[in-house]
């Protein structure tokens, strides 16, 4: 099994990876690691043209917490990289999480319309 998510959501939830580790869950988790609430900083770059509030943080490497709670954790900055992690996940035995180095700006998670809505 899969599971995507950001870097600042996943945090809400990384307790969970103990669960996982407990119960030898064969689930992989993709963490797309940017540093930053990349929504609300998207909203935040629209609609605040003073600088953006709270939305950075200091890097986290979500596969050495990974680690930490008895999951194996790869850390990827290139497609090279995450073709041998995900290779490595194929038929998981318990849980992985691959930490994916991502540009907070390289795709833009929210569209506007030019009415001013998302």
């Amino acid at each position: 099994m899969l599971l995507f998510a950001g870097d600042g959501g996943f945090a809400y939830s990384v307790q969970e990876l103990e669960v996982m580790a407990r119960l030898s869950l064969p689930i992989v988790t993709i963490v797309f690691n940017n540093d930053t609430l990349g929504w609300i900083k998207h909203v935040e770059k629209k609609r605040l043209p003073d600088g953006f509030i709270s939305t950075d943080f200091h890097h986290v490497d979500f596969s050495v917490v990974a680690r930490g709670f008895g999951a194996r954790g790869y850390s990827v900055r290139t497609l090279d990289e995450l073709d041998a992690a995900l290779g490595s996940e194929r038929a998981p035995t318990g849980p992985a999480l691959i930490d994916v180095a991502t540009d907070q700006w390289a795709t833009p998670v929210l569209r506007f319309s030019s009415g001013g809505g998302e």
